[in-house]
């Protein structure tokens, strides 16, 4: 029997520096992910800015061909005799500011979708890490603990058996142990725990 724990001893040992080893790597792949995807980012939001700018110089050109527009409509009302410049010349000038216009607009829709993805992404990753490291923990109205059956339990926090899925008092949830569908140690219920032990104890070594 001292054999048995022993070598479950060693596995639960050995299962937890994997875990270890598994989120030293996933801390790393996140930090990296961050600074590819930052470089990128501050890269776009440069290309945005560019984009802006140019924008404003279309606007302002566009402004300025209305303008002339206008003051050989009113030249022409007035009685001088300057010819005017050629109509088909004008309205092509107009067509390709226009169409430098519709251009930019159009590529700094495609730069905020990338952004906003960018940051979608570093927010999913965020509250995935929190996730994971934090416990479930119910907010529920106060009822007495099934497992201990105590009064006092009616005030205590009330937390979920991540084995059996129910809800107890934080007196009864203290122990942890590994489960077949998880790499590290979880969060159990006492009943939970005494089971799984023996579980453990009589499979095979």
């Amino acid at each position: 029997m001292a054999f048995v724990f022993y070598h479950k001893f060693m596995w639960l040992k050995s299962r937890s520096r994997q875990a270890e080893r598994d989120r030293d790597l996933a801390e790393e792949a996140n930090r990296l992910f961050k600074q590819e995807f930052g470089d990128k980012i501050e890269g776009l939001q440069l290309e945005l800015d560019q984009s802006k700018k140019q924008r404003y110089y279309l606007e302002q050109e566009l402004k300025k061909e209305r303008e002339r527009k206008s003051s050989h409509h009113i030249d022409s009302t007035t009685g001088d005799k300057k010819p005017p410049p050629p109509q088909n010349d004008f309205r092509q000038q107009m067509d390709d500011i226009k169409k430098e216009l519709q251009a930019v607009k159009e590529e700094n829709c495609k730069l905020k979708i990338v952004l906003d993805e960018k940051e979608n992404i570093n927010s999913d990753m965020s509250l995935s890490k929190t996730d994971k490291e934090q416990n479930l923990i119910v907010n529920s109205e106060p009822s007495i603990c099934r497992l201990c059956e105590e009064e006092q339990s009616l005030t205590r926090s009330k937390k979920l058996c991540k084995n059996c899925k129910e809800i107890f008092c934080e007196d009864c949830l203290t122990n942890e142990l590994p489960l077949p569908s998880s790499i590290n140690p979880v969060q159990v219920c006492n009943a939970c725990h005494s089971t799984l032990l023996q579980q453990y104890s009589t499979s095979p070594a």
